[in-house]
């Protein structure tokens, strides 16, 4: 491509990139700035008056419009070549279509506006959501527990004026009343994991499983149950979620495997795939591996209550726990041999307490 005082002389290449005649050898000025998008023609414009006047070297990104009305975007680069007196002479320079790079370049903005938008929304909703399970539990509490203390003062006080069915129904009343005032109980501790900040120090993870077992000893002595804990087992984390995810661990494995006339309870740390990890083994119920993906869902349960007692929301507060350490857990098991916790803690070492 030629650029003078006089016009353009392009190749036939070049004049089908234009959408022009590859007969037609060259055009005027004019002629090729009218092929330009009007909305960059005062850019082009002046970029080749510009070139004409001076040694500046030609590079523009521009919108052409075919008679077809077919828009392309060029790239244009090129040289200024002087005469022998030293004064400019002529443009020689070569242009490429690159259309399909630019709509790409353009969709992939487009995308990534469009996730971070999405993003955005989600975090709003998951912030409304955590706002409205928090403050539903929490005021609900308040006229639950009424219903508990009237109807306890009902079975103490006028239990003589009920038969025997009456008495039944009063007694399913008040059990389903503090079922339920435990599962808001439970709502409003998975509301504030979810919210409060984190303070990251070293936690001694096996420290901890020791209070467990202690604890656990204490309220059933009469279990036997195996506890095998490691001795390397500091992390970087939040003392108190992490002993509250080590809590409910450890407390599902003493659980789950209470029906086992020698019970055995494990933490470790591994190596899987090039990635440290830690788990918690029992020798216990286990579940089938089929219905794992309900295990952290809140309220999900793979026993029923006579089985097991609880209400399904340990493993999910354990979860959130996990992920708020940029980690992540999870369980392999069989029925009837046991289950295995995994997880991962992704925050490196504590520069002091900081805040997340």
């Amino acid at each position: 491509m030629h650029v003078q005082d006089k016009g353009i002389e392009w190749s036939s290449d070049l004049a089908c990139i234009f959408n022009r005649s590859p007969d037609r050898k060259s055009v005027d000025l004019e002629t090729f700035l009218n092929m330009i998008h009007p909305d960059d023609l005062s850019s082009v414009r002046e970029h080749f008056e510009a070139v004409l006047r001076s040694e500046a070297p030609l590079d523009l990104e521009f919108r052409t419009v075919s008679p077809g009305n077919e828009v392309k975007w060029i790239d244009l680069t090129g040289v200024m070549v002087m005469d022998q007196a030293g004064n400019p002479a002529v443009v020689v320079g070569s242009a490429r279509d690159v259309t399909m790079h630019i709509r790409s370049e353009r969709g992939t903005d487009d995308l990534n506006e469009a996730l971070e938008r999405t993003r955005r929304e989600l975090s709003m909703v998951k912030k409304e959501l955590e706002s409205f399970s928090y403050h539903v539990s929490h005021d609900l509490q308040a006229p639950l527990r009424s219903i508990i203390g009237f109807s306890e003062a009902v079975q103490e006080d006028c239990s003589s004026a009920l038969d025997e069915k009456g008495k039944e129904y009063l007694g399913r009343v008040v059990a389903q009343a503090r079922r339920l005032n435990t599962m808001l109980s439970d709502l409003l501790l998975l509301s504030r994991v979810s919210s409060r900040q984190m303070v990251v120090q070293e936690v001694d993870l096996g420290r901890i499983a020791h209070d467990v077992e202690d604890r656990l000893r204490s309220q059933d002595p009469r279990r036997k149950v195996e506890f095998i804990i490691g001795d390397t087992l500091i992390v970087s984390g939040d003392p108190d979620l992490l002993g509250t995810a080590m809590q409910c661990l450890l407390e599902n494995a003493w659980k789950f495997s209470s029906k086992r006339a020698q019970g055995r309870i494990e933490l470790q740390k591994a190596r899987l795939d090039g990635i440290d990890c830690y788990f918690v083994r029992d020798n216990g119920a286990g579940f089938n591996p089929d219905r794992s993906e309900r295990l952290f869902i809140p309220f999900q349960r793979l026993h029923t209550q006579d089985e097991f007692p609880g209400e399904g929301i340990g493993l999910a507060l354990v979860r959130k726990i996990i992920e708020r350490h940029s980690g992540k857990i999870w369980a392999h098991s069989a029925e009837g041999e046991g289950a295995t916790f995994y997880f991962t803690l992704g925050l490196g070492p504590p520069n002091g307490d900081r805040g997340c």
